[in-house]
This record gives structure tokens, sequence and C-alpha cells, in this order.
């Protein structure tokens, strides 16, 4: 009797052990064809075919107006010049994180700024799609003027 028990026993545990496997495996195969695009297509409608994928990087940096460097020092695009560069490549939405947010301001030194604005402004009169995300107040002028674009 006790032999019998044993074998129940020692069968009970293969099944939960198989049974854990299996769970396993199928949570494995539902993760891998959940990270695999399967049509070729992902929620932008981008796929293989009419992507031409020319990703490049480009080195920016905030200087100062009226800085100059040594002859000798590198040279590296504008801020400025970085952001006007993405935005007139632009052809179906915009993603920008951002933390602060004062692109129309009214000191003379803002015109920069208030050129990206303008740009920005122009790329949702063309149907391009601004996705921001900001922990700026809800009372930012800037994002109600492009949330009514």
């Amino acid at each position: 009797m006790q032999t019998c028990v044993r074998k129940s026993n020692h069968s009970q545990q293969k099944c939960i052990v198989i049974f854990a496997l299996v769970c396993c495996f199928a949570i494995l195969v539902a993760l891998i064809f959940s990270a695999v695009d399967i049509m070729g297509e992902d929620e932008d409608g981008l796929s293989e075919k009419n992507c031409q994928n020319k990703c490049r990087i480009a080195l920016v940096e905030n200087i100062p107006e009226g800085l100059n460097y040594s002859e000798n020092a590198p040279f590296h695009l504008s801020l400025f010049q970085g952001w006007m560069n993405l935005l007139n490549m632009a052809k179906k939405s915009v993603d920008i994180v951002s933390s602060h947010w004062d692109l129309n301001h009214t000191h003379p030194s803002a015109c920069q700024g208030q050129r990206l604005f303008e740009k920005l402004l122009q790329l949702t009169s063309q149907n391009i799609e601004i996705k921001l995300v900001s922990d700026v107040t809800a009372n930012s002028k800037v994002l109600e003027a492009l949330k009514l674009k």
C-alpha cells in the first residue's frame, strides 16, 4: 500500500513539473510572438519595404551666443541647428520629451526658440503629428498653442 502511495505522489510531482514546463513554454512562445513583428509593419505603418533606414547621429552643443572658440577647437552644430535639421526632415510625426518649454519668450535672445516654435506650428499645419511629453504645468501657452493646431 505504501508503495502505491509513493508512486502516486511521485506521479503527481511529475505532472506538476510537466504542467509548469508547458506553462513556461507557452509564456515564452507568447512573449516571442508579441516581440516579433509578424506582419512586417509597426504601428506607424513603416515596414522594411517602405522604410529607407537612413539613420545618422549628430553631436550638438548648446553654445552661448557670441562665444568663439580657438581655430583648433572642434566644431559641432548648435543645438538650434540640430533641432531645425530634425524638424525639416519630419515626414509623419515628431516625438519630443522635454522638461522645460520656453520657446515663445519675448526676450530678444529668444529668437531661436521662437523660430523652433514657429516650425512646430508649421509642421502641425502640414498634418505632421507633434507628440509632446513634458513636466510643464498645464498653463503653458506654448503647449496650448500646439494642442490647438
